[in-house]
């Protein structure tokens, strides 16, 4: 009899830290769901970049399969974004200067100078006044 009560202690007690193993791992999961949401609704490269990391170090890319995608897609769109604008900060004067002196720019350096001054947080429309 102490044997068979012995080991249904152990059982019981194996269950119990199965459950609490389980639930951790789920609190785990809500966490880092959590994390992954805000960083996505924020659009903060930094974040999204620890979030996905989160995901995948704890192995949890098939559980939030839908959340990491979108996250990996929209970090990698603020990367370029990112790399732009750089690009349009590197710009040298002499260049913005002749760009702002065309009377009559061709439609693409048209397009492309309101693309950056928007990138740039910028009114498009003071491009040709050079007021930014």
């Amino acid at each position: 009899k102490e044997e068979e009560r012995l080991a249904e202690e152990k059982r019981k007690e194996e269950m119990r830290l199965k459950e609490e193993k389980r639930l951790a791992g789920l609190a785990k999961l809500t966490d880092i769901k959590a994390a992954l949401q805000t960083a996505i609704s924020e659009k903060d490269i930094e974040k999204l970049e620890k979030s996905i990391a989160d995901v995948e170090d704890n192995n949890l890319v098939d559980d939030l399969a839908d959340l990491h995608k979108k996250a990996t897609i929209l970090l990698e769109r603020l990367q370029k974004i990112e790399k732009v604008k750089k690009n349009i900060q590197e710009l040298k004067r002499p260049l913005i200067a002749e760009l702002k002196s065309m009377t009559s720019p061709p439609v693409d350096v048209h397009r492309t100078m309101t693309a950056a001054y928007l990138l740039m947080g910028e009114d498009p429309k003071d491009w040709k006044s050079g007021t930014t």
